[in-house]
């Protein structure tokens, strides 16, 4: 059995996916969704870390498809995405920095 949706480069694939067809959307995950996790798990050691941020690159990337460009394949595009979200999970939260206090005569009303 022929599977046509093989037949679909990405620039098809992107255009379909501009258009917002369902079909397209499940297209793409099928085609990307084990090279997505696979990039997740190599960078993030706790899988279902790995399963968040592919979702994420996911609702990342189709909320951006009007700013790709297509100039390099989905393919990398996508990685690009998960690798960066990754990246941003495996940081340290950032503590805020605090303003040194005022001295103690300004608070005193001097």
């Amino acid at each position: 059995m022929h599977d046509a949706s093989r037949d679909i480069g990405d620039a098809e694939l992107l255009a379909l996916l501009r258009q917002g067809g369902r079909e397209a959307y499940r297209l793409a995950m099928r085609r990307y969704n084990r090279l997505l996790y696979r990039a997740a798990r190599s960078l993030l050691t706790d899988e279902a870390q790995a399963e968040q941020a592919v979702v994420d690159a996911w609702l990342h990337a189709f909320a951006a498809l009007p700013a790709m460009r297509g100039e390099f394949p989905l393919s990398t595009w996508l990685l690009r995405i998960v690798i960066d979200g990754c990246r941003r999970q495996q940081r340290p939260a950032r503590l805020p920095v605090l303003q040194p206090a005022e001295s103690a005569d300004v608070h005193a009303g001097r």
